[in-house]
């Protein structure tokens, strides 16, 4: 028999379980109540497992939080920590980690375009934590190696906008996202609420990862600084390819310079109490809060900024080279009102062009010796080649950005990361006064589609660009 999961005892558990999790969201923690149980598989009777679906939350408006929960008569076949209670015959426990619950559940997909393998495919969760997210948005079960099939954890009334933007792609053809074959969606209090889907897995690896391997070997001097550009320009075009199809997709609309102000604004706020909590960026504080307004002054230009659909949080750990090129991930994002709303595609580009930074500095502290001016010399010209050979691409294939916009964003995502960190590494605040102290760096990007430059940005090509006024970083552990 299924228990009550609203019982008290099963209540209590859960919440204190979903208080552990990296990927329930704060306001979910220490109020949880089921609002909604649906049945996804149920062989109790036959003395078999159970699988339902806990949708936790207070309404559409913080959005549910959903935990697919296994049940079964014996003792669970997960580790302790994915168990949520023992009860008096069975217990309650993370489906997810149930290998048979999730053969069971692939059933539901059997009518889909492309069924799963025949016989008993094997099935396996895969492990990919997002740093400074809090943890993912999703948990991925890679099946036969072949498809994936995700669970959202937590998703906003209104459907799962990473999805959304993930049909919409699909739809158009675009080769940068990988083959959606179906998802799975329940009814709660009157909003459709999409809980998993079912994906093509790209043969692949990883965007951060390759950036790694070959920043690693730039900085410890086995590879020359040339060795990742091709990857870089690459991604730059799948990125310009992806902005222009969501524009295509979703229409785009003209910034006013209330728009841009309000966009100024919220970067201001962010960033105001920055400088008194970290005393080595005060002397910059002014500097800082007026490259952030620069934003507002973009709408004197003859060309219009135009916001559009975006992934919002594009790195390069959410985006997967295969032998076709790169495919884009949407559904590592934490669900939130901004990947739903329009804006300037300088958002994505800073976060790209921000990862590359962090992943040379990541290295760099892991292994150079503090001081060791060589191989921060090459870490820095790394940088400097894979951002021009990336915005490169980005402008081959259409692109454009605003300098100064794509510059606010890039200063806007360092300050965040500032935030999020319980204790900043001198190499974070490095970054950002690099940024504030040099030159104006972030090219105009001639093409189509996104953002355009403003009348006073200065067109730049991409041997402008460089990562610090003395291409440069220092080895800070």
């Amino acid at each position: 028999m299924i228990p009550d999961l609203n019982a008290p005892p099963v209540l209590a558990a859960l919440t204190g379980w979903l208080q552990r999790q990296p990927w329930c969201p704060a306001g979910h923690r220490g109020r949880a109540r089921v609002v909604s149980a649906p049945v996804l598989v149920n062989r109790l009777p036959a003395g078999g497992p159970a699988a339902v679906l806990a949708v936790v939350g207070a309404g559409p408006v913080s959005g549910w939080c959903l935990v697919p929960l296994g049940i079964r008569p014996g003792p669970p076949p997960v580790a302790a920590d994915h168990v949520v209670r023992d009860l008096d015959h069975g217990c309650v426990y993370d489906a997810t980690q149930d290998e048979e619950l999730m053969r069971l559940v692939l059933s539901v997909f059997a009518g889909a375009a492309a069924p799963v393998a025949s016989g008993r495919p094997s099935c396996a969760v895969v492990d990919a934590p997002r740093p400074g997210t809090g943890g993912p948005a999703c948990t991925p079960v890679l099946v036969d190696d072949t498809y994936v099939l995700k669970w959202y954890r937590h998703v906003p009334g209104g459907g799962h906008p990473g999805l959304e933007l993930h049909r919409a792609l699909h739809a158009l053809g675009n080769g940068h996202v990988s083959a959606l074959h179906g998802s799975l969606e329940t009814d709660v209090r009157g909003s459709a609420v999409t809980f998993a889907a079912l994906q093509a897995a790209p043969a692949g690896h990883g965007a951060l990862e390759a950036a790694v391997r070959s920043a690693r070997a730039v900085i410890a001097g086995e590879e020359p600084e040339t060795g990742f550009m091709m990857t870089a320009r690459g991604l730059g075009t799948c990125v310009a390819r992806v902005h222009a199809d969501l524009l295509a997709a979703f229409r785009g609309a003209r910034l006013s310079s209330l728009d841009l102000r309000r966009i100024a604004n919220d970067m201001i706020r962010q960033a105001h109490d920055v400088p008194a909590a970290v005393p080595e960026l005060q002397p910059y504080r002014s500097r800082l809060l007026a490259a952030l307004a620069e934003v507002a002054d973009v709408a004197a230009g003859r060309e219009p900024v135009v916001a559009q659909r975006v992934h919002s949080d594009l790195r390069l750990d959410n985006i997967l080279l295969t032998g076709q090129g790169a495919v884009v991930d949407f559904d590592w994002v934490r669900t939130a009102p901004e990947q739903r709303s329009r804006q300037p595609v300088a958002r994505d580009v800073a976060g790209v062009l921000r990862s590359l930074e962090w992943t040379a500095r990541d290295q760099l502290a892991r292994a150079a010796t503090p001081g060791d001016a060589a191989a921060g010399q090459r870490a820095g010209a790394w940088v400097a080649r894979c951002r021009q050979a990336f915005l490169t691409g980005y402008a081959d294939a259409g692109g454009r950005v605003d300098e100064r916009v794509l510059r606010a964003y890039e200063i806007d995502c360092a300050v965040r990361e500032l935030v999020h960190r319980a204790e900043p590494a001198p190499a974070d605040v490095a970054a950002i006064c690099r940024m504030l102290t040099g030159p104006s760096l972030r090219p105009a990007l001639p093409g189509r589609g996104g953002n355009t430059r403003s009348r006073r940005s200065r067109r730049t090509g991409p041997a402008d660009c460089q990562a610090a006024p003395d291409n440069q970083f220092s080895a800070v552990r």
